[in-house]
């Protein structure tokens, strides 16, 4: 696996995106202060790829990898893998409860290889070959996680080099091999159920079954000519059968022939109705007659408008008169009450006059009385300021209440009187208007009555123009009755010549059913006579059909008999080669047999055949069960997988141990104590020394050289081709280095770049960065990190 292209967001240091192109860097450094973001580069890297982060203590835990200001991070990595390039990538949301991480995809150009996280864990799992522990122990080897192969337990380094070299073919071999002794075994159980399911066979049975079906078939064309004649007979008997059923068909037809019962009558009910028809006719032309004489002498008679109008002018006359007479008297009436109101209104002016005068000599006094009590004798009166020598008497109050009382009564009296005499006046008015108006329609109606017609005369014409109507209005009602008369008449001659030609269509219906037969004309002059003559020839007819069927029946009779004969023989044939004669379609049976026949003998060659060829692979199926059984004792035993892996540590070991010596400078070399590693400390009297017991700088060295080892070896030490390890990710212990020592490491680390490797350190150390062709610079800004790229 090689990466090409890391893209994040939202990611641990990177709130905002950032974007790192390997392209052309084969050997670089992230370098920047701590806490920038350098391992938070290769954590988004094993993110994308198995949705994990390594420094994390528990797998699961992947809410830390977001932004502390972000709701979501979003990681996408592009890279190689034996030259085809993928692309994964991941997204991290927030939670209530944590974090979720479902939304995951994997593709190959525009192909979609996987599209959730579980798709994408299993489809990079089963690309690289390595799971995520693997994969943080050979590839991307973390902080903390440097060592862990060099301190492993032996188990569980013998898992990964298992998994790393493939040296688990071997058990699946023996599996296999298991399997398929066990599949030879079960086949061989079933081909020995087919044998017994096929039982005994017999190389004489197919010639036997041959030979019937050669006899069937000899049978067969022995039996074609009859069945044709058969055959031909029952076409002959069914054409008779047929010709009976028709003559019969005909026969019942001629014999269903009969005269309509109302054809007798018809012509009868035609004669009544042309007389009673033509009696209306006659009488429709009477009334008419009498109908336009009457309406003349309507148009002749008086006209009885006028003469209404003029009784009316003379009723209206004597209306007037009377009318003229009554107001005559009631304006006398309204004349004396007009003038005895008149009267009674000047009485109550002069009363009412009187009251006022003397309620206002009343409130003179009333006033001066007021004064009264200011006068004193010998003093000036205050009004005329002469001197008082008498002070007058007292006047009491209700002389003035009296004088008020007495005017207002006066004013009322004479207010009633002035209103009746208004109303006597208008109502005297409104009378002579009155009088007036009927006086001069009184004029005008003497003036018109008098150059009319005459009461009696109006009175006269008026009876007669009534006498002259009723006669008209009479004469219309006979006309009517006269035209029902008349058209119920024509309806019925009209009914009856109708029926007359469906009687005659029915003739022609019964006649055309009997085409067939060339029934006599109709003579088209009387109806009767032409059913009658029909019906006539029906029945000689009839007599002629019966003759033709009875032939027909000695007819059939003889070819019953000729068919009968010849079936009789085919049947004592057939019985005779043992098959039955009575199947319906006889020749197709014998096929049918002969075929069953001929199937049976291949059936027989078959099965012999069969038995032959199961015996053959039995045997053959035997021989290679012995040959998986025997592989797979061979393969089961621990010890070769064992042996194996002895070998591929012992191969590392001596690898590692060649990097160790140069790194070390000479000090050390490591080796094998048993199952576990231990380095030989050359400046120590060769002493060999447990790894445990390295300095931290001395354990930095061995876990490279171990490391350096096993990505070169992994690849040629596998027996399947594992995934060649094609880049490896430092992220370890370089401060803990000397200036010699990190310029050894440093050494070996341009050596292995320039082996086709890809090789990324992350360090802080500025001397090493800058010693590689490439460095990312990884700095922190305030609310995000940024990563640029140097090239040297």
């Amino acid at each position: 696996m090689r990466p090409i292209r890391i893209e994040a967001e939202g990611f641990t240091a990177f709130r905002k995106r950032v974007v790192v192109s390997f392209e052309d860097a084969e050997l670089f450094a992230f370098v920047g202060p701590t806490g920038a973001g350098k391992s938070s580069l290769i954590d988004a890297m094993v993110f994308a790829l198995y949705g994990k982060v390594p420094r994390y203590q528990d797998d699961r835990a992947v809410a830390p990898a977001i932004n502390a200001q972000s709701a979501e991070a979003r990681v996408r990595l592009d890279f190689e893998v034996e030259g085809a390039r993928y692309t994964a990538v991941r997204v991290v949301r927030r939670t209530k409860t944590g974090a979720t991480t479902k939304e995951a995809r994997l593709e190959r150009g525009d192909e979609v290889l996987a599209g959730d996280a579980r798709e994408l864990d299993d489809a990079v799992a089963k690309l690289l070959g390595l799971s995520f522990e693997q994969f943080t122990k050979t590839v991307v080897l973390p902080q903390g996680e440097f060592a862990r192969f060099l301190h492993e337990r032996p188990a569980d380094r013998q898992d990964l080099l298992v998994r790393l070299l493939g040296l688990g073919m071997y058990g699946s071999m023996a599996s296999l091999a298991r399997e398929r002794a066990r599949a030879g075994a079960d086949r061989v159980a079933l081909l020995e159920d087919e044998m017994a399911r096929i039982g005994p066979v017999d190389a004489n049975t197919a010639a036997g079954h041959e030979a019937r079906s050669e006899e069937l078939v000899a049978l067969a064309d022995e039996l074609r000519s009859t069945l044709a004649d058969i055959a031909l007979l029952d076409q002959r008997i069914d054409a008779v059968r047929v010709e009976g059923e028709v003559q019969r068909d005909q026969q019942r037809s001629v014999l269903a022939v009969r005269v309509p019962s109302d054809v007798r009558d018809h012509q009868q009910q035609l004669d009544d109705a042309t007389r009673v028809a033509s009696r209306a006719e006659l009488d429709l032309l009477e009334a008419r007659n009498a109908a336009d004489a009457a309406a003349m002498a309507v148009a002749a008679a008086p006209d009885e408008v006028a003469m209404r109008e003029a009784l009316r002018l003379w009723d209206r006359h004597d209306e007037l008169v009377i009318a003229a007479d009554e107001r005559r008297v009631a304006l006398v009436g309204l004349a004396d009450v007009a003038d005895r109101c008149e009267r009674e209104l000047v009485a109550a002016a002069e009363a009412a006059t009187l009251a006022a005068e003397r309620l206002v000599t009343a409130q003179d006094r009333s006033r001066a009385a007021a004064l009264r009590h200011e006068l004193h004798v010998g003093e000036p009166c205050p009004v005329c300021e002469q001197t008082v020598s008498v002070v007058p008497e007292s006047i009491p109050d209700r002389e003035l209440e009296l004088a008020r009382r007495e005017s207002d009564a006066a004013t009322a009296l004479h207010d009633t009187a002035k209103r009746e005499r208004d109303v006597a006046r208008r109502s005297l008015n409104r009378a002579e208007e009155d009088a007036e108006r009927i006086i001069a329609e009184l004029a005008a109606t003497q003036t018109a009555a008098a150059g009319g017609t005459s009461r009696d005369q109006a009175t006269l014409a008026l009876a007669e123009a009534a006498m002259v109507r009723a006669t008209e209005t009479e004469s219309r009602k006979q006309l009517q009755r006269a035209e029902a008369a008349h058209r119920k008449a024509t309806e019925a001659v009209r009914a009856l010549d109708e029926r007359a030609r469906t009687l005659r269509r029915e003739l022609t219906a019964v006649r055309d059913t009997l085409v067939r037969l060339a029934p006599p004309a109709p003579a088209e002059r009387d109806l009767l006579d032409d059913w009658t003559a029909l019906v006539a020839w029906c029945g000689e007819t009839a007599r002629e059909i019966t003759t033709i069927i009875e032939t027909l029946l000695a007819d059939h009779a003889e070819l019953r008999s000729s068919r009968d004969k010849l079936l009789d023989d085919l049947r004592a044939r057939c019985r005779a080669r043992g098959v039955d004669g009575e199947q319906p379609r006889l020749l197709e049976h014998l096929a049918q047999l002969a075929a069953r026949a001929h199937a049976e003998a291949e059936a027989a060659t078959e099965r012999f055949a069969r038995v032959a060829t199961i015996i053959d692979k039995i045997t053959e199926l035997r021989d290679a069960q012995r040959v998986a059984d025997d592989l797979a004792k061979l393969l089961g035993a621990n010890a070769f997988q064992q042996w194996l892996l002895e070998e591929a540590l012992d191969e590392l070991v001596a690898g590692a141990s060649v990097r160790l010596f140069g790194l070390s400078s000479g000090q050390f070399s490591l080796e094998r104590d048993g199952k576990q590693f231990a380095v030989r400390d050359h400046r120590n009297a060769d002493d060999l020394r447990p790894v445990k017991t390295l300095s931290g700088g001395e354990t930095f060295l061995a876990s490279l050289a171990l490391a350096l080892a096993l990505a070169d070896n992994v690849a040629a030490l596998s027996a399947t081709g594992a995934p060649r390890l094609e880049s490896m990710f430092l992220d370890e212990g370089f401060g803990s280095l000397d200036p010699e020592t990190l310029d050894v490491v440093a050494a070996a680390i341009e050596e292995l770049g320039a082996s086709g490797r890809m090789v990324g350190v992350v360090t802080h150390i500025r001397d090493l960065a800058d010693r590689l062709p490439v460095r990312f610079e990884v700095t922190k800004l305030p609310d995000t990190s940024v990563v640029e790229r140097v090239d040297r």
